[in-house]
């Protein structure tokens, strides 16, 4: 879920009031992100934004 997860990160870094500089903020952000990825690919299998570049991909005729 590496697309999934680095887009997650730049939504959410969007939607906060100002830049996490601290250490503690960005391990709680990276260790939150591995257990999402986690429990979504338990129960989920691959990432949505995984599934939708599969789908695109598939649409591609092969030579």
């Amino acid at each position: 879920m590496p697309l999934t997860i680095y887009s997650g990160h730049l939504v959410v870094i969007a939607m906060l009031p100002e830049y996490p500089e601290s250490a503690e903020a960005w391990g709680w952000f990276a260790l939150g992100s591995v257990v999402f990825a986690m429990v979504w690919r338990r129960f989920l299998g691959r990432g949505p934004l995984e599934r939708a570049v599969a789908a695109l991909a598939s649409t591609v005729p092969m030579r």
